[in-house]
């Protein structure tokens, strides 16, 4: 879906250059290493998709079969990245927590990589390979019935339950389930639930078990995610 809006270069400019710089980190295999921990941020391709298709329908000058190429390897990486985990029914994007240097952990890296995926099927379904089409779609719709829809309820951090929920809302914009559906609505009553006075939303509520006072004051940490 490519649109007809002008944006301005000194937008466009540097988003190029982020995406050449997370590009040349990949490795043989495609997967974008950190040079410093050498740890795949499945996290970070999830933002390649949606920083290669923005740039896709907004550069007058990309190379839009080249930019969607390169958002379809690294869609390829995150399924290659969906597993069972141990002793239960859910399906997560590794590493999540499961690497300490991921930095994240398994609700904040499945929201942003359930949500790329449906995003890239929803734009560009129609000039994907049936294959790679099934394949991300199958992969985002699993990893949001078997646990982004309880993370989005279970998580003690406002922030990261949206994170999940956007996911979760990508997945649902797949295929119409009635499940996914009511643990969205139920968990965005929650998150309003815990707004404060002013609008804000606290980093941590404290009848959620924040351990200190100020987590359940407005946080400069990911703020915007519940907005």
């Amino acid at each position: 879906m490519l649109r007809s809006v002008l944006v301005s270069p000194a937008i466009l400019e540097p988003l190029g250059r982020s995406l050449r710089w997370l590009l040349s980190l990949r490795d043989a295999q495609g997967r974008i290493m950190c040079p410093q921990h050498r740890v795949e941020h499945t996290g970070k391709s999830a933002g390649v998709i949606g920083l290669a298709l923005a740039l896709r329908s907004y550069d007058p000058d990309a190379d839009k079969d080249e930019l969607l190429a390169v958002a379809a390897q690294q869609a390829r990486r995150l399924v290659a990245n969906l597993v069972n985990e141990p002793d239960s029914p859910c399906y997560t994007f590794r590493p999540g927590r499961h690497d300490p240097f991921n930095c994240s952990n398994s609700v904040i890296d499945g929201g942003a990589c359930s949500d790329a995926l449906a995003q890239l099927v929803r734009e560009a379904g129609g000039e994907l390979s049936e294959e790679d089409r099934d394949s991300f779609r199958a992969a985002s719709l699993l990893h949001a019935r078997t646990y982004l829809r309880y993370a989005v309820l279970d998580k003690g951090i406002p922030a990261q339950r949206a994170w999940g929920l956007a996911g979760l809302a990508g997945a649902w914009s797949l295929e119409n389930d009635e499940d996914l559906s009511r643990a969205a609505i139920e968990a965005v009553g929650v998150l309003e639930g815990v707004q404060l006075a002013d609008g804000a939303y606290p980093y941590h509520p404290a009848e959620w078990g924040g351990e200190h006072a100020g987590s359940a004051d407005a946080s400069a940490f990911y703020p915007s995610r519940v907005t």
